[in-house]
This record gives structure tokens, C-alpha cells and sequence, in this order.
């Protein structure tokens, strides 16, 4: 009786459920690298916070100018790797990570300006530059900055006598975003102070602010000018789309490009610092009814419609009513770490779901296709 009591204990324990956990379907939540400047040759940390509150981190990789330059070290929510510039030039920045249930996602760009460093030798004493640029409109945000010696942590700007704010220090310059509300006049100067307090005063400069004229832009191809022997993936060589929106939008690769034109004619070449000066938009994406897509991690083919918006098509005939029995050789692999460029649209089963000729047709400018 005994050792039947005890089996029927053990059925009994055995039958009881495990309880069941959730899938974790949550993509990582990646911020903005920093810092935005660097100098020729001398390593710099690059970081941004990173949150996965489900599963954690897995792994987070650096991208500069859209090639996967390493892992980066993930603790207390950081993720952050120590990079050499080789070059000066404007360079683009994300991290890209997954978490450890294999869901992914990229932060948003950031452009690096990388210049040389200012001639130096015996002891820097505390100096504070000048404010730049000297001018403004009224209601649009710019950024304000001066160099500063390399002893110097922290520094403020300080309007028409008004502390505004802090600025951010690094590599020899502090800088802030800042908008002049009101055409007019203003002494602005930069006030800095060492680990230890001591303060140190920039020049007043008198800044000009404009009342603010509709903008007017219009859409180009431009890059920054090669030096002799530039190397194949100096940022020199990367293309970007001036829109409309005044904004620079970045080609993630060369297949992307390829579907909006034949060649590279007509690429108007600016200065490190007019490229610096015009700020990041969006990510060119695929013109749509030119190409069939999919992820490197995904099995599914999508169309692409405007927007960047990916539409699964749903079985293998549908692609043949669609874009011919050659259907194949029109997909173009997109890597994982552009997942967030597109959104996802309704799926096609078949012709009457989708028109390549009239999606091209709709899209005959990138600007017609920026979101």
C-alpha cells in the first residue's frame, strides 16, 4: 500500500504542468552613436545605449559607411567600440544589434566629421574660440560651436548674457543646438570650465539672425571629392541623394543606387564641411517595381511599393504572374541591418495585387519616394 501511494505521488507530480512563456517578438531598442567628431589617427570610443527588456543583448555590431567594422562591447546598457579613422572625411555611423531571442534592429544614423588635429607641442593653455558661424534665421535650428583647449570639460553658451544651455565637448570643439527665435542681434560666447572649476571665457562674437524666407531646394547627386589613390571604401566615394526636404539621404549599397540610375553621371562634388552641413535623412530605399527583395535571415520575396513599403509575395506562381518566369534572377538580397528602412504593406497573390510598370511609373523620383 505504502509503495502504491508513493508511485501515484510521483504520477501526480510528474503530470503538472511547467507553466508556458511568452515568445519575445520585441526588437532591441538602439540609440544614436556619439560622439560626432573624431580626429585622424587617434582612436575614439564610439557608444550608444542599448535595451532589450525581454531577452537582453545578444551582440551588437559598428557600421561605418554601411560596412560592419566589429563588435562592440555591450555593458550597462552601452554598447561601444574603440575605431581608428585612417582618413579625414564625413563618414555615416550606426550600431546594429540583436537580442537573445534573435530579434533585431538599427540605430539611427549619426554623420562623423574626421579631420585632422590642430599642430600642438609643450603645454595648452586654457583657450575658449570664437562662436561660429555668425549668422542665422530666426526659427531654425543650428548648431553653434568653438574650439576649445583640451583641459577644458565642460562648457556652457551664454546668450546676450543668459546662460542656454550646455554644450557638448569633444575633440577640441564645444558645440550645441541652438534657435535664435527673433531676427536681431546677438553677443554670443562659449564659458568653459576645468575638472577643477577654473573658468575660462570665449570671445563675445555678434551672431546675425535673418527672418526666416521659405526654403527652396532642389534634388542632386553629391559626394565628397577623392584625393589621389583614395582607397575603395573611403567615405569620399559614397554617393548621397539631396532631396527636396534639403536633407542628404545615404544609398545603403550600390544595388540600391543601381535602381534609380544607369551610371554615376552627373555627381556634383562639396567640401567635408557643406556635406557636414546638410543634415541626414532617411536611407534611399529600392524604387519600387524594379526589384524583388528579401533579407539575408528571411525566406520571404517581397515587391516594393512606395515608401519602401515591402509586400510578401505569397507563393511562386504569383511571382511568375507578376514578374515573368524569370522572377529569380530579379531578387536582390538585403542585409538585416536595414530591416528598418522599410515598412510592410499588404500581401500579393497575384497580378491583379501588383503592377511593376505603374509602381516604377508612380516613383519617378526619389523625392516621390522619400517617407
Amino acid at each position: 500500500m505504502k509503495r502504491l501511494l508513493k508511485g501515484s505521488i510521483v504520477a501526480l507530480a510528474l503530470s503538472v504542468a511547467l507553466p508556458a512563456f511568452a515568445a519575445d517578438n520585441t526588437k532591441p531598442v538602439v540609440g544614436a552613436p556619439s560622439p560626432d567628431t573624431a580626429v585622424v589617427g587617434a582612436a575614439v570610443s564610439i557608444a550608444a545605449s542599448v535595451n532589450d527588456a525581454d531577452s537582453g543583448i545578444a551582440n551588437c555590431s559598428l557600421y561605418i559607411e554601411f560596412l560592419n567594422v566589429g563588435a562592440m562591447n555591450v555593458s550597462g546598457g552601452i554598447a561601444s567600440k574603440t575605431y581608428v579613422f585612417a582618413e579625414p572625411g564625413v563618414y555615416t555611423v550606426f550600431v546594429f544589434c540583436r537580442d537573445v531571442a534573435g530579434n533585431f534592429a538599427s540605430g539611427p544614423n549619426t554623420s562623423v566629421l574626421v579631420s585632422f588635429a590642430s599642430g600642438g607641442g609643450g603645454a595648452v593653455p586654457l583657450s575658449v574660440g570664437a562662436i561660429a558661424p555668425t549668422s542665422a534665421t530666426a526659427g531654425i535650428s543650428l548648431t553653434l560651436s568653438a574650439s576649445v583647449s583640451s583641459a577644458l570639460f565642460s562648457c556652457t553658451l551664454v546668450v546676450e548674457g543668459t546662460q542656454r544651455g550646455a554644450m557638448t565637448v569633444s575633440a577640441g570643439t564645444a558645440s550645441v543646438s541652438y534657435t535664435f527665435e527673433n531676427p536681431g542681434s546677438y553677443a554670443v560666447r562659449a564659458q568653459c570650465a576645468t575638472v577643477g572649476g577654473t573658468i575660462a571665457d570665449g570671445q563675445s562674437t555678434v551672431v546675425l539672425v535673418a527672418a526666416q524666407v521659405a526654403p527652396s531646394f532642389g534634388s542632386r547627386l553629391i559626394k565628397l571629392a577623392c584625393p589621389p589613390n583614395a582607397a575603395a571604401f573611403d567615405s569620399c566615394r559614397s554617393v548621397y541623394y539631396q532631396g527636396v526636404d534639403g536633407k542628404r539621404h545615404a544609398f545603403p549599397s550600390d544595388k540600391v543606387y543601381f535602381s534609380w540610375y544607369e551610371n554615376f553621371e552627373g555627381i556634383q562634388t562639396v567640401d567635408g564641411t557643406a556635406l557636414a552641413g546638410i543634415p541626414l535623412g532617411t536611407n534611399v530605399t529600392y524604387r519600387p517595381g524594379v526589384k524583388l527583395v528579401k533579407f539575408e535571415s528571411v525566406s520571404k520575396v517581397y515587391a516594393v511599393s512606395r515608401g519602401g513599403v515591402l509586400r510578401w509575395i505569397t507563393s511562386e506562381s504569383a511571382a511568375r504572374e507578376v514578374y515573368g518566369s524569370d522572377w529569380g534572377t530579379k531578387v536582390n538580397d538585403i542585409s538585416d541591418a536595414f530591416f528598418g528602412n522599410y515598412s510592410f504593406g499588404a500581401d500579393i497573390t497575384g497580378a491583379n495585387d501588383y503592377s511593376p510598370a505603374a509602381e516604377t511609373s508612380a516613383t519617378a523620383t526619389i523625392d516621390a519616394n522619400i517617407r
